[in-house]
């Protein structure tokens, strides 16, 4: 008997029901629809609600702990768990919940590790209907062939992707634990700085008399408070010639998009091609190490830092953002991390100018006024390299989370289209015992 069975003898898919819009509101019952279905999860953040006597006789509706939530409008590849905090919530319209049959030879682990995987993607864009938003019925979801291979198989596959799957969260996890502890670093360093023995200094509540009074409140007795000007060599402005909406490729000429410039890291694919050489100006070209921020963008992103770790070559800065240049004995990724701060994030928000609400400016006098505080060079080296050794680790992470998801990528490729079999190893289990 063939391995590829469709689904549907194994599962049905029940779709929610129709609330109506005008019902919804911001207090009542939570209602399930499709921009609830977030990474994997299900979440309250957005959700529509609707007064409780709305879903009096709609109990066949209403979710379970463990259920499995599909998308069946837009992102077809949208998909959450139900957990504990939601069983009083109900389902919507285009949201399926996938049921196992009683009488059915298959592991609910593995019929849904089938419904996330790229060969149900595939078969769910091709078959969908629509063209402003696709859209899948629950019978076009039952029809879907699937490899699906005796109990034991199914389990030891399910096993595998699962137990990378709990890597996968465990490694989130920290990195999320990681950045919190970056971040309560950052703040630590830059308002009590680093003593001649290499440790944070005790807060002003604990020893006043290692810190002054200043314009940005009490700093360290050996720090100043200055301008951003007063640190810096100048500032390289850049411009944008009338180019096409094209990525330049590697070694090509291009000028960076203002999207180019953010504090996570320097995008290099936010470019647009230079193809006139006259056009081509060494001088603005973007180097490793260097510091910009964006003289135009929205509200929330005006004055945005970034520093930049690059290879890449002939990129060059466009008229929407600027390059600073520090004097030697400042250190640049200590004034990256200190344009970073609410404190002077605030500064920028009033510094900046425009009656556009969605676009506005901030000039190079504006930036050079920005009230910062100097430490001396050296301790401004050592407050960097305990930033860049907490950035490091999260970056380690990151990079072994990345390669987890794509093993589990592969992995599920492999497995759950039977590339791969898992045979060889239900037998050594089942010699084993």
């Amino acid at each position: 008997m063939s391995d590829w069975k469709q689904l549907r003898d194994f599962i049905k898919v029940e779709s929610g029901f129709a609330f109506p819009s005008d019902a919804f509101s911001d207090f009542g019952v939570p209602i399930i629809r499709m921009s609830d279905l977030q990474k994997g999860i299900v979440t309250l953040n957005k959700a529509a609600r609707v007064d409780p006597k709305k879903v009096i006789g709609l109990d066949r509706f209403k979710l379970q702990n463990g259920d499995f939530l599909i998308g069946m409008s837009g992102s077809l590849g949208a998909y959450g768990v139900v957990d504990s905090e939601l069983e009083s919530s109900y389902l919507n319209q285009r949201v399926g919940r996938i049921v196992k049959k009683d009488q059915s030879s298959g592991i609910y682990q593995y019929l849904i590790l089938l419904l996330t995987s790229s060969h149900y993607l595939r078969y769910a864009n091709k078959i969908a209907t629509g063209i402003a938003q696709l859209n899948i019925s629950a019978r076009q979801i039952e029809d879907f062939y699937s490899f699906i291979p005796s109990i034991n198989e199914q389990q030891v596959i399910a096993n595998i992707l699962n137990t990378l799957d709990t890597q996968i969260r465990q490694t989130e996890a920290l990195i999320a634990k990681l950045q919190h502890v970056k971040q309560g670093l950052l703040y630590d360093l830059l308002t009590r700085g680093i003593d001649e023995s290499g440790q944070l200094r005790p807060p002003y509540e604990q020893a006043p008399e290692l810190y002054k009074a200043s314009p940005l409140g009490w700093i360290p007795k050996e720090w100043e408070s200055t301008e951003l000007g007063n640190v810096l060599s100048h500032i390289d402005a850049g411009r944008s010639p009338n180019c096409p909406d094209i990525p330049a490729p590697s070694g090509v000429w291009g000028v960076l998009k203002v999207s180019a410039v953010h504090p996570d890291g320097f995008k290099e694919q936010e470019t647009k091609i230079v193809e006139q050489s006259v056009f081509h100006n060494p001088q603005l070209e973007v180097k490793d190490g260097d510091l910009l921020i964006t003289r135009a963008n929205t509200p929330e992103l005006v004055g945005l830092p970034c520093l930049v770790y690059t290879d890449r070559s002939r990129l060059m800065l466009s008229d929407k953002t600027l390059r600073l240049n520090f004097k030697e004995a400042q250190d640049k990724a200590f004034f990256f991390y200190t344009l970073t701060q609410s404190w002077v994030r605030s500064q920028i928000q009033v510094a900046a100018t425009g009656t556009s609400m969605s676009m506005k400016n901030i000039s190079q006098s504006a930036l050079k006024s920005l009230k910062v505080k100097e430490p001396p060079a050296t301790e401004q080296k050592m407050i960097s390299l305990r930033v860049y050794e907490a950035a490091r680790q999260i970056s380690k992470e990151s990079q072994f989370l990345n390669k987890l998801k794509k093993q589990k990528a592969g992995l599920m490729d492999d497995l759950l289209t039977g590339r791969v079999r898992v045979t060889e190893l239900i037998d050594q289990q089942q010699q084993a015992s």
